[in-house]
């Protein structure tokens, strides 16, 4: 580095500011990078870690590369972290849950600055000291979560896979995956015999018919008859009341639906209840505005 400040003339502090990338003048800029190229000096990320306390490397967990959807996204991931100067370190995690905690054990030892894990472990534990990015799977409102269409793909492919055979079923599912991909509907059905933890209490879910009456306010609250109780319910009494009934977004806990029964809860049901009718009919709205 002080050859560089020697070749460009300048002090080695700007060369310093030039290659971590904090701004200088344009003509210093200049005659630094000219240097630099013309010594072909090279930055020590090592050094830079040391005096930074940064290793300029990020951990990225997949199940496998295998996977055509997986490699790709990995290679994408790739290309921006060496865009912006950082390695990538990459694990595959085969879907097995004790592995992905045991691998992020691994890259906290590491010491990477962060961590992008496509994660199949609803309880994984990751220091709260390194940064997370979640690639699929909801973590709570503190961890970003990035969610790609596959989900909304599946419905597609399962309607198409459906009008391909003349399946009976082929109408009714339609319908639901509509409620999923146009109207970003979650499903309400539950599993009696299990607790499935893929929403969280500390956060609403996004899904227009989901909440977990963290903030029910801004979900359908204004929609609940005055006098139903809340959480109401599953009983006759309020069999057409829309209220906040226990069981949805697959699990039998901790979430609630708007309706008894919807077309979002299973197929055989012939509508919409009110929430998803409104859910729909705010982005028809949105999409075709009365002029």
């Amino acid at each position: 580095m002080k050859d560089v400040a020697r070749e460009a003339g300048v002090a080695l502090g700007t060369v310093s500011k030039v290659v971590n990338g904090i701004p200088v003048g344009e003509e210093y800029r200049l005659r630094v990078e000219s240097a630099i190229e013309k010594l072909n000096y090279r930055v020590s990320s090592y050094a830079r870690g040391l005096r930074s306390s940064k290793t300029y490397t990020i951990a990225v967990m997949v199940p496998n590369l295998i996977s055509p959807f997986f490699s790709r996204l990995v290679d994408c991931i790739n290309r921006e972290l060496s865009a912006r100067k950082y390695r990538m370190l990459f694990y595959a995690t085969d879907y097995d849950p004790a592995q992905e905690q045991e691998l992020v054990h691994l890259a906290e030892q590491q010491k990477v600055d962060g961590i992008i894990c496509l994660s199949y472990n609803p309880h994984l534990q990751v220091s709260p000291d390194v940064p997370l990015v979640s690639i699929d799977r909801y973590f709570g409102a503190q961890i970003p979560c990035v969610a790609s269409d596959n989900y909304g793909g599946g419905g597609i492919y399962n309607s198409y896979t459906l009008s391909m055979t003349k399946h009976r079923y082929f109408r009714p599912v339609v319908v639901h995956e509509f409620g999923h991909s146009f109207g970003g509907l979650g499903d309400e059905y539950f599993y009696d015999d299990q607790y499935t933890q893929f929403y969280y209490p500390d956060a609403e879910p996004w899904e227009q018919n989901l909440t977990t009456l963290k903030d029910f306010g801004s979900k359908w609250a204004d929609m609940v008859p005055k006098g139903t109780p809340i959480p109401t319910p599953a009983t006759k009494k309020y069999a057409a009341t829309v209220g906040a009934f226990e069981g949805g977004g697959y699990q039998s806990k901790g979430v609630y639906r708007p309706a008894q029964e919807c077309r979002m809860k299973i197929n055989d049901w012939p509508e919409f209840c009110p929430v998803c009718q409104r859910a729909i009919e705010r982005l028809v709205e949105f999409y075709c505005p009365k002029k």
